[in-house]
């Protein structure tokens, strides 16, 4: 997802409003894009993002800065994410404006063998 700069607290209370309706139903949340709110200084209550790790046992996974200056180092894009034990990689595209990625695990499940008797062969 993108915000804009421009957005104003309605964005905010949208995407509020969409993570409580799919963790009420008991879904995993990830909320992966460029936010576009620094959250490098950790601990910033009034930071929307921040906001959201403490209401919905998220947790902010992308710990480097994703956007980088001459004079300034700021991490505005997120992977938030009710599961963080499940994320097999996450990690910082360099190319400008660094990208972020997750990669999450899943056990597949492999069906039981089945007896065949295969006749005439």
């Amino acid at each position: 997802m993108y915000r804009t700069p421009s957005k104003n607290q309605d964005y905010f209370n949208a995407l509020l409003d969409t993570t409580e309706e799919a963790s009420a139903l008991g879904n995993d949340v990830v909320i992966l894009g460029d936010l576009n709110y620094n959250n490098y200084v950790h601990g910033d209550t009034r930071n929307p993002v921040h906001f959201m790790e403490q209401l919905f046992s998220m947790t902010q996974i992308i710990k480097e800065p994703t956007r980088l200056t001459a004079t300034s180092s700021t991490t505005i894009d997120v992977v938030l994410t009710t599961m963080p034990d499940k994320h097999i990689k996450t990690g910082v595209i360099s190319c400008g404006h660094h990208l972020v990625y997750i990669v999450i695990g899943k056990k597949s499940t492999r069906p039981a063998a089945k007896d065949c008797n295969l006749q005439g062969l």
